[in-house]
């Protein structure tokens, strides 16, 4: 770039490219009959491969569902579902993910989350009402909850649709206003961490507060709170 050689890191390999007993599990790329291509959950190698393809949310519950989108189609024969397995996190034999989908241009989904069991080989798919809009940007499981950032993935662009804590025990979910979209989601201490993609936000005792990095006069650093 002009005079100057940058250098970014290389991604690092995905901690989850194998998983479950004797670690069979995988993901796999195909290519829908557009092109684009999709991971699909995987067990074996080569000719003996199987294919475990995440269900499809049907027309009828789509429209029950999302009478927002389902109003957009003259004909709703013409909404193409195109969920696929996101963001996940493996907890011992269950690899546990958030639903994503591109909402537009006739491609639709229904938002959820929920998990693959290996030792069935089988998926568990939880559905709340305040995700059915929403892909999946970022997925924290932890032993008493799940947390979900949510986003908009449309044709003009993605929009943020805040975060979710869903309680494993009580199946409830409590929603928090996060305006930015979350990558990632991390702990420390008592303050949940968000990395987003216009800064950092933090969840502290139910408060949310956003910050961005800011560039000193000195070529330092410091993050501002918004």
């Amino acid at each position: 770039m002009g005079d100057q050689t940058l250098h970014v890191p290389a991604q690092p390999p995905d901690p989850f490219a194998a998983f479950g007993p004797g670690r069979r599990f995988h993901f796999a790329m195909e290519k829908n009959k557009y092109g684009s291509e999709y991971p699909v959950l995987s067990e074996g190698q080569g000719a003996a491969r199987k294919a475990y393809a995440l269900p499809q949310t049907d027309l009828a519950t789509w429209q029950r569902a999302r009478p927002d989108d389902a109003k957009t189609y003259l004909h709703l024969d013409q909404a193409e579902m195109n969920e696929q397995v996101g963001p996940h996190q493996v907890e011992g034999g269950r690899l546990w993910f958030g639903k994503t989908f591109y909402n537009g241009e006739g491609a639709t989904g229904l938002g959820g989350f929920g998990y693959f069991d290996t030792a069935t080989a089988s998926y568990h798919l939880i559905v709340p009402p305040e995700i059915y809009p929403w892909a999946v940007s970022a997925i924290l499981v932890e032993p008493d909850c799940v947390w979900l950032a949510l986003y908009h993935r449309g044709e003009y662009g993605d929009t943020a649709g805040g975060l979710l804590r869903w309680d494993r025990n009580a199946a409830t979910v409590q929603s928090f206003p996060v305006k930015s979209i979350i990558t990632a989601m991390a702990w420390n201490g008592d303050t949940l961490y968000l990395g987003a993609t216009d800064g950092i936000v933090t969840l502290q005792a139910g408060r949310i507060t956003s910050y961005f990095v800011d560039r000193n006069a000195d070529g330092s650093h410091r993050m501002v709170e918004r």
